[in-house]
């Protein structure tokens, strides 16, 4: 899939209607998740993996890792109506969405230690709370929590991250 219709896609995502500040729920933008996404596929992060999305939100990364071909996707976030927005967007794109992407509602730092998540992906892509809403240090938490789900500790960043 070419950059362009990744971003296409994408931009179909709907954001926030009423974002809770204090989860830092801040819609990434279309065209950075399709810049993104387009990196970690080149760098075969994604076509035919499994790949978890933590604090997924409106769900911008889990529909570009499904349209890039990755074999499933769980996505989770502490927000119920995130996830709805999630799924209703998913529906646009996936006729049976529940044989590629699982929702789950839970913090995502309860998946810490459980057993279950333990090296349960092959990738895990985030836009993670930065830990400016009473909540310092949340990112490294999220980063936590994603080596332990991941089977893979290498870690690609896209070169925009950075700036």
């Amino acid at each position: 899939m070419k950059l362009k219709e990744i971003e296409s896609a994408l931009q179909q995502v709907p954001n926030f209607t009423k974002p809770i500040i204090t989860l830092e729920q801040y819609t990434t933008p279309a065209k950075l998740g399709s810049l993104v996404l387009h990196y970690m596929d080149l760098n075969g992060d994604i076509q035919g993996l499994e790949l978890a999305d933590l604090g997924c939100g409106c769900g911008i990364f889990t529909l570009g890792c499904y349209l890039l071909g990755s074999r499933k996707v769980l996505a989770v976030d502490i927000d119920q109506d995130a996830l709805e927005l999630c799924e209703k967007t998913l529906k646009k794109f996936i006729s049976d969405q529940r044989e590629k992407v699982t929702l789950i509602n839970a913090d995502v730092l309860t998946l810490l230690g459980d057993v279950k998540y333990e090296s349960c992906v092959d990738v895990v892509v985030m836009n993670p709370p930065f830990g400016t809403k009473n909540n310092r240090g949340l990112d490294m938490k999220f980063l936590r929590v994603a080596a332990f789900m991941a089977r893979s500790t290498r870690c690609t960043s896209h070169p925009l991250a950075n700036t």
